[in-house]
């Protein structure tokens, strides 16, 4: 079968008018070529598990007088079509609609699914500064927690944020969180903030601290405690508070 529609020509059908058939005359005298078309113009569709009856009528003159043949045949059509050009016409009819809408599915599960921070977590929680040694003032400040905008636009990958527990000026690392399950977060830079541990400057984690014999990043969810400490100042900060 071919892909292009050729001219329908009167004189041959399948009587069951299912195949309309294209005539051609050959080289040789009385020969033709019966080509069947689809009726509906769309090669892809047609059925080739069935034969196609066929019931030739024919008039020719012969001897100054007008003659009729008659003639019937079943023709099997064979499906030389690939697999690789029925793809392409699928794809350009109704493929691409359902690969939109499985994107889309796709895309919409990853927003479902992707790890977030609690709800818990607020952008400024208090961070309440004690003095640990005489005639140091007490007080309260802000921190701050911040969301990364890149990692929430993007489907499937987990939120990231910074967290602020100390006051600016203390000199205090930010910690680097990424959301893991029931909406806590690991914090990232455990490491550099072991390494860079001193007894007159430390922080901990639920009482864990950061030191040489910390093996696995900690936890923090929004109900945990964060406790700064120099060697003047006790500062604590809880993301929910």
């Amino acid at each position: 079968m071919g892909r292009d529609r050729p001219e329908v020509l009167p004189g041959a059908r399948d009587p069951r008018g299912r195949h309309p058939v294209d005539r051609q005359e050959g080289r040789d005298p009385g020969a033709l070529t019966l080509t069947p078309v689809p009726s509906n113009g769309d090669t892809y569709s047609v059925n080739t598990s069935q034969p196609v009856h066929l019931s030739l009528v024919a008039d020719y003159t012969y001897d100054e007088g007008v003659k009729r043949a008659t003639g019937t045949a079943d023709v099997r059509l064979v499906d030389d079509l690939s697999l690789w050009d029925r793809m392409l016409h699928w794809l350009s009819q109704d493929g691409w609609k359902w690969i939109l809408i499985g994107l889309g599915l796709i895309i919409l599960a990853g927003y479902i699914f992707k790890k977030r921070f609690s709800r818990r977590f607020k952008s400024s929680p208090h961070i309440n500064a004690r003095p640990r040694t005489f005639g140091m003032p007490s007080g309260q400040s802000r921190g701050e927690f911040k969301k990364s905008l890149g990692h929430r636009l993007l489907p499937f990958v987990a939120d990231r944020a910074t967290f602020r527990y100390a006051p600016g000026t203390a000199g205090f690392p930010r910690l680097k969180l990424k959301a893991v399950g029931r909406g806590a977060g690991e914090v990232t830079n455990w490491k550099a903030l072991a390494s860079a541990h001193r007894p007159e400057k430390s922080v901990e984690v639920n009482g864990t601290r950061f030191d040489k014999d910390m093996t696995r990043s900690p936890r923090l969810g929004a109900g945990s405690l964060i406790t700064a400490q120099t060697t003047d100042m006790k500062y604590e900060c809880a993301p929910n508070a």
